[in-house]
Formats: structure tokens, C-alpha cells, sequence
């Protein structure tokens, strides 16, 4: 996308995938290309991502309770604030708190479908690939799990980071070794 401030051409800006480990102490599904991760898409000192909770931002490779791993360059946008603020309230409508699935409509589908709204690139299919695999296994998946997001608007990282539905506990599914 292309925008122009004035007469002149607005300078580019980096859009970059920022990638959660959510299995630490497990470098060994890491080396097999299967972590377990969390991720956002960072521009404009910003970083989106989707929860349980819904569409939202946060300081980037600051999510809570996820260790931040590293940082994958997507592209450039040449577009305001504003005007990235608008393609995310777009994607709001797909991407409301109730319509998480762990597996199928996690952060990782909303960081790609993010990145192909302000890039026309996808993010790198290692990202998701253990929820795709999970996905042809999800019967195995307690289904008090699957609309449990690991990270959470609300939680400022003492909470585990699991969005808790219904006055429930979050179960302890994403913790480390």
C-alpha cells in the first residue's frame, strides 16, 4: 500500500512478526520446526494481536507471559497510523474474543491475515504449524482449552497470560517444563 503526506511520498515503515516461545525448556520441538508459539505484528510501535479477548495492541515484544523469542522482518508499508489502525478495525469483525480457537483462529491467523492486509505477504509457516497439526487432532483437545487464549489483554504477566472464562481457573496447558 502507498500513501503520501502532502506532495511527497510517506517514508516506509517495517512491518515485523514478533514470535513467542510458549514452551520453553522444549528447544527440542523448536529444532523439529513444531513450537509452540505466540506471536504479533509490530508497526508503528505497535504490536496487534488477537486473544480471547478480542483484537488488540500492546508495547512491541512485550506480550505477557509469553518469553519473546525473535523477530521476522514481513515487508514495508508506506501507510499512516491511522491508516493501519483502519485495516486492523476491518479484521475486528472476524476476529471478536468469542471467535478464538486455539488451533483453527489463534494470534498466529490474525498476525497472517494482519500481514497479508498491509504487506500482500504471509508470515512464515513455521509460526502456526503445530496448530495446523493439532487441528487433525483436536478431538484429543479438552474443549475447555480450545477458546483459551495464552495471552490475554489483561494480564499484566502474573496471571499466566490464559484468558479465565465463567469464573473457571485456567488450566496450565502453556506452562514450561
Amino acid at each position: 500500500m502507498y500513501s503520501r503526506v502532502g506532495s511527497r511520498p510517506r517514508a516506509a515503515e517495517q512491518v515485523v512478526l514478533n514470535v513467542y516461545t510458549m514452551n520453553p525448556g522444549a528447544e527440542w520441538l523448536e529444532s523439529l520446526g513444531l513450537g509452540l508459539h505466540h506471536s504479533g505484528l509490530e508497526v508503528h510501535g505497535k504490536e496487534w494481536t488477537f486473544s480471547s479477548g478480542g483484537v488488540f495492541s500492546h508495547a512491541p515484544r512485550g506480550a505477557p507471559s509469553v518469553q519473546f523469542s525473535h523477530s521476522v522482518v514481513i515487508g514495508e508499508v508506506r501507510l499512516s497510523s491511522k491508516q493501519v489502525d483502519d485495516a486492523v478495525s476491518r479484521l475486528r469483525a472476524d476476529y471478536a474474543g468469542p471467535s478464538y480457537h486455539l488451533l483453527k483462529k489463534n494470534c498466529n491467523v490474525f498476525a497472517n491475515d494482519l500481514s497479508v492486509a498491509l504487506t500482500g505477504q504471509a508470515v512464515p509457516g513455521y509460526v502456526n504449524r503445530l496448530a495446523r497439526l493439532g487441528a487433525c487432532f483436536s478431538c484429543l483437545l479438552p474443549n475447555e482449552l480450545r477458546d483459551q487464549s495464552p495471552v490475554n489483554e489483561f494480564d499484566s504477566g502474573g496471571g499466566g497470560g490464559r484468558a479465565v472464562r465463567r469464573g473457571q481457573p485456567a488450566p496450565a496447558s502453556f506452562t514450561g517444563a
